[in-house]
């Protein structure tokens, strides 16, 4: 793993994510994808009552914000993996990891819409 999310990582990335990252733009998409990710981590703030950094829930916070500003679930993914903190050894499966705190983003961020009402005009 990079020390710094600045390094083009696109080849620690295996298989279908590297497709996808090649379909979503190419290398530069992902450089762009992981600095974001590092930025909107870096700005969640989530600290555990012992004062340590909670790096899940800061992986949540940066998914979440990333997903609302409209990038690609994919490009969350790999950014996820390559600018993750320590994650290889916070997780056995990254990209399971990865794609499971995308997920849980994007299911937070779905508000229930209203039932409209199907009231007879008078």
């Amino acid at each position: 793993m990079p020390d710094s999310p600045n390094v083009c990582a696109t080849g620690l990335l295996g298989g279908t994510m590297l497709r996808a990252a090649v379909e979503l733009g190419g290398p530069k998409y992902v450089n762009n994808a992981v600095n974001l990710f590092a930025s909107k981590r870096s700005r969640s703030r989530v600290i555990r009552s012992d004062g340590s950094i909670d790096d899940s829930a800061a992986d949540f916070a940066a998914a979440a914000a990333m997903l609302d500003a409209g990038w690609h679930v994919d490009a969350i993914t790999n950014a996820i993996v390559l600018a993750s903190p320590r994650l290889a050894e916070r997780h056995k499966d990254m990209y399971a990891y990865a794609s499971r705190t995308v997920s849980a983003a994007a299911a937070s961020m779905r508000t229930p819409r209203p039932v409209p009402s199907f009231r007879p005009k008078r």
